[in-house]
């Protein structure tokens, strides 16, 4: 498993801008808070979710892979 250590660093920079951003007293910075928060939790499942399989049709392949997908 490959991991990347770019989308790491601006997952954990847009979670931490974001919680610091929620304990302010103004609304519009909490707003922008969960706004930011909800980029970086995007971010952590697209992450997770690892590299894109070949297309569930029998018999079609991506990148010379020829197992299907989940």
């Amino acid at each position: 498993m490959t991991t990347y250590l770019v989308p790491l660093i601006m997952i954990g920079g847009l979670i931490s801008t974001g919680v610091y951003l929620l304990l302010e007293r103004n609304l519009t910075r909490m707003l922008l808070g969960l706004l930011l928060i909800g980029n970086g939790i995007n971010l952590l499942i697209l992450m997770v979710g690892g590299p894109s399989g070949n297309p569930p049709i029998r018999g079609r392949t991506c990148d010379g892979q020829t197992n299907t997908a989940d």
